[in-house]
């Protein structure tokens, strides 16, 4: 604690003692309770273990300003599932969506380089997910399906709407049903 800025930090950052590599803050309400909901993870889409949230908690309740709610969530990537109809230009992709002369599947590399690459805490943007299939040398047209999303562990069921925010901060990808037509 620095009593001249009335600030906590540390003397010396120790990157490898940081354990929570991604985190994002949302305000919540709650009943007549405004929490701030804390989102958590280690590298590679990882929750922290019992005993680095248990931690992380401690910290977070020594350092934070008196009279905040915290809401920590901590858990696995919700996972995704997602449907879409390709119109390909067969001289560049095959009817399974390989790309031609090659073992690449580039709409679907499109799309999980899409999620992969969202900030933790983000928003999945479905026009931003067409945007990035179309962008894929061959692809004609994207009629997008159904995207349907579940928290670790709990049923999937349609995402409504132009965005989606997963519950545990982050997102990755369970299924991909592409299918293709050839534009002629």
């Amino acid at each position: 604690y620095n009593a001249n800025t009335f600030n906590f930090s540390y003397p010396k950052i120790d990157e490898d003692a940081r354990i929570v590599k991604f985190a994002a803050v949302r305000q919540v309400t709650s009943g007549m309770v405004t929490k701030l909901r804390v989102l958590t993870q280690k590298e590679g889409n990882m929750p922290l273990s019992s005993s680095e949230h248990d931690a992380f908690v401690a910290y977070m309740n020594q350092i934070g300003p008196a009279g905040i709610h915290y809401d920590f969530v901590n858990q696995n990537p919700d996972k995704l599932q997602i449907a879409l109809q390709v119109i390909y230009n067969p001289i560049s992709i095959d009817d399974n969506g390989r790309q031609v002369g090659s073992d690449n599947y580039p709409v679907r590399v499109a799309i999980e380089e899409y999620v992969a690459n969202l900030t933790f805490g983000g928003t999945l943007n479905k026009t931003k997910l067409v945007n990035a299939v179309q962008a894929v040398e061959g692809v004609v047209d994207v009629i997008l399906g159904t995207i349907n999303a579940a928290e670790d562990g709990g049923s999937f069921s349609v995402i409504t709407g132009q965005n989606a925010e997963a519950v545990s901060g982050a997102f990755i990808i369970d299924t991909i049903n592409d299918t293709y037509t050839p534009y002629v």
